[in-house]
């Protein structure tokens, strides 16, 4: 499954507890860890911890949406579903386009 920089932004702001300025200093301020006892003294920075957190939330998703398939496949067999030939085509040359552009 292929995730455009526009759908992590999606999830990244969807999944936000507080808000946090583009220009803030705190974005990029590292955050101590508390250590083990046996263990040196760790830092991660917020975007780190953001990344990880996106990645998370990410991986929780289901590689497949089952309910969609079930209602394409329902508007198959009663003989409603129909693509539009136009359509197919545009998200092709759209889809092509921004792989061209990453």
């Amino acid at each position: 499954m292929k995730i455009s920089n526009a759908e992590v932004g999606r999830i990244i702001e969807s999944r936000r507890t507080t808000p946090v300025s583009s220009g803030s200093s705190a974005a990029h301020t590292p955050i101590a860890v508390t250590p083990a006892p046996t263990a040196a003294s760790v830092e991660i920075s917020a975007k780190a911890l953001e990344i990880q957190r996106v990645k998370r939330a990410v991986d929780a998703l289901p590689d497949v949406r089952q309910e969609q398939i079930d209602a394409i496949k329902a508007r198959i067999d009663a003989g409603t579903y129909s693509v539009s030939p136009d359509d197919v085509a545009d998200l092709m040359v759209r889809r092509a386009y921004a792989d061209s552009i990453r």
